[in-house]
């Protein structure tokens, strides 16, 4: 609806650039008045305004792509808008209708042109949060002032919507979709509350590995909503994440603080490592450096929903048709590299091995290898790159030169609160395979144990 006769808030001349600052959309503008003011409105706002701006039709003029947003500190405050009411293209101009704290109608007017190039620079910030691809490096996104988390996840709602990637799925695949995600973005406090996970580096949100398990769950909760689900029970709840009734004996602050190294990104070498298992065979280790070292195929049918993967098989979407690579048999030795008391249950241990020095340890890994198994080409310590089977962003030729390897490191979201490092033995003979155990010697120099009471 056109309203006429409104008050004209402001009548821009020029946009420089956009930003995010707390609740906030910034714009930086100028009118004919003042060079440089910022223009602000509540985010849940401006992604109205950014809606309204991509149906208008296409312009003979574009902005110039050697044009970047500008900070101007400090910059007066043209206008705090609280609400975007509508908009109406006319002729050259285009006007905003708004509301501030005190003005409830009110008409802010900004050149077509201007207009478009708004229209860019704000598609430029919402892609900032879209999801990147398997094995790219971490994206921590700066900004000049603290964003907040609702801020962060409105813009995620809002790209959701805009590519609704999760509407092929069937009742029952958006279920197990469900309770993947809550493995991962939930977790168990030590005073026995469940909270939400925020990752957050150097005061920014940021993913975990490379899979940002809070806008999943936020897409998720739009998907639901769309589909009119998001408050009807499942019919097989979600699995509440379990912890150790008693964790007096295991509580170690200082590994806890030694995994942050490997949490904080998804390319750095871990500080330390970590077994879990039962206390006679951590024993064995810790003592003799004994290890069981199973096939991957082994994997499929180990006990445990924490165990249990296809480590053969990788699968994702490619144009809305699953597509599935396999691989042949290889050797795989797995561990953690961040310590975390859930994975005690997760693994039914009762014990830890905590390694310190994991370059010794991979060295001593591979020479007891190389005088047990005939044909081993090679022993490579890396880690598990998690991957989201609706977010795969592929090169079909590319692929398939590094299949092999990639298989041999990729494993299903679910699993990526485990933080897995993995031992990787490939041989030059065929399967089948067999598991194999050997000693490499004691690991008491460069590891500690730590055993329940009563084990």
């Amino acid at each position: 609806m056109a309203y006429q006769l409104m008050p004209r808030l402001a009548q821009l001349t020029k946009v420089h650039g956009v930003t995010l600052n707390a609740n906030d959309l910034v714009i930086q503008c100028a009118t004919d008045t003042i060079d440089h003011a910022d223009l602000r409105m509540p985010v849940v706002e401006a992604l109205k305004v950014t809606d309204w701006l991509s149906r208008i039709p296409h312009h003979s003029i574009s902005p110039s792509s050697n044009e970047h947003p500008v900070v101007y500190e400090p910059l007066p405050l043209l206008a705090q808008l609280t609400k975007a009411h509508g908009m109406v293209l006319d002729g050259k101009h285009l006007m905003i209708q708004c509301a501030t704290s005190v003005v409830e109608w009110a008409d802010l007017v900004i050149p077509v042109e201007e207009a478009l190039k708004l229209r860019g620079q704000l598609a430029t910030l919402l892609r900032l949060f879209t999801p990147i691809s398997m094995g790219k490096p971490d994206r921590l996104l700066h900004f000049p002032h603290g964003v907040s988390v609702s801020a962060i996840l409105e813009i995620q709602r809002y790209n959701y919507r805009t590519n609704r990637y999760m509407q092929g799925l069937s009742k029952d695949e958006l279920d197990q979709r469900v309770k993947d995600v809550m493995a991962n973005v939930i977790t168990l406090r030590d005073d026995g509350k469940y909270t939400l996970i925020l990752p957050r580096r150097n005061g920014m949100h940021v993913a975990t590995r490379n899979i940002d398990f809070v806008r999943l769950y936020v897409e998720l909760g739009e998907e639901l909503h769309i589909r009119g689900l998001l408050n009807e029970k499942s019919a097989t709840p979600v699995e509440k994440i379990k912890r150790l009734a008693d964790e007096s004996w295991c509580r170690r602050p200082d590994w806890v603080n030694a995994s942050q190294h490997s949490r904080e990104s998804y390319f750095n070498q871990p500080k330390m490592l970590f077994k879990f298992g039962r206390a006679e065979h951590m024993r064995a280790l810790y003592e003799r450096g004994e290890l069981l070292v199973r096939p991957a195929s082994y994997f499929a049918s180990a006990d445990g929903a924490a165990r249990q993967d296809n480590e053969l098989i990788m699968s994702w979407y490619r144009d809305g048709q699953k597509i599935e690579f396999s691989t042949s048999d290889y050797y795989c030795w797995r561990c953690a590299s961040v310590y975390d008391y859930r994975l005690f249950m997760d693994f039914e241990s009762d014990a830890c091995l905590a390694i310190n020095d994991p370059d010794s340890f991979i060295k001593r890994f591979a020479k007891g290898v190389a005088a047990q198994v005939s044909g081993a080409q090679s022993v490579r310590l890396v880690p598990a790159y998690y991957y989201d089977p609706l977010s795969v962003l592929d090169d079909p030729a590319e692929f398939a030169t590094v299949k092999d390897l990639a298989i041999q490191c990729a494993k299903h979201f679910r699993f990526a609160y485990q933080w897995e490092f993995r031992v990787v033995i490939t041989r030059s003979s065929p399967p089948p395979l067999q598991p194999f155990k050997f000693e490499m010697g004691s690991l008491q120099d460069i590891a500690e144990l730590i055993v329940a009471p009563a084990s």
